[in-house]
C-alpha cells in the first residue's frame, strides 16, 4: 500500500485544499483561418496585401506562395508599392515561382517608383548583382 500523504494546510490565498485551476492562456497568434475568401479586385489593395502576407509567412494559414503571389499581384496592380516589393522578392528568391532576376528587378522598380524605400535598397543591391 502506498503511504498516506497529508497535504499542507491551505494558505490564506488558497481557501481550500483543492488546487486552483490555472488561468487560461491567451494565444498571441490569431486563430487558424480555415479557408479565407479569395481577394477580388474590388477589395482594397491593403486587404489583398495583408492576406498575401499571411500566406507568404504562414500566419494563421499554411504557407502558400502561389496564393501569396496572386494576392500581392492584385494589390500591386492597384498601385500598392509594398506588394510590388514582395513580388520582387518572390521572383528574386524563387518562392513558388522560378527565380527570375529580371522580373524581380521589374517589380522592385515599380515598388521603388511608388516610394517604397526598402525596394529602392533591394533594387540597388540587385542591380549590382546584375552588373557585368
Amino acid at each position: 500500500a502506498s503511504p498516506l500523504v497529508i497535504p499542507e494546510a491551505p494558505s490564506p490565498e488558497q481557501p481550500s485544499f483543492l488546487p486552483t485551476p490555472p488561468a487560461p492562456v491567451q494565444s498571441p497568434l490569431p486563430s487558424v483561418i480555415s479557408s479565407p475568401p479569395p481577394v477580388s479586385p474590388s477589395k482594397s489593395s491593403a486587404e489583398a496585401r495583408e492576406l498575401a502576407k499571411h500566406y507568404y509567412s504562414g500566419i494563421g494559414v499554411p504557407v502558400d506562395y502561389a496564393a501569396a503571389r496572386r494576392h500581392f499581384l492584385v494589390a500591386a496592380q492597384a498601385g500598392d508599392a509594398e506588394s510590388a516589393r514582395y513580388l520582387g522578392i518572390i521572383y528574386l528568391l524563387g518562392k513558388g515561382v522560378p527565380k527570375d532576376r529580371a522580373e524581380a528587378a521589374r517589380w522592385l522598380r515599380k515598388a521603388a517608383a511608388g516610394g517604397d524605400d526598402l525596394a529602392k535598397r533591394n533594387l540597388e543591391l540587385l542591380e549590382q548583382l546584375l552588373a557585368p
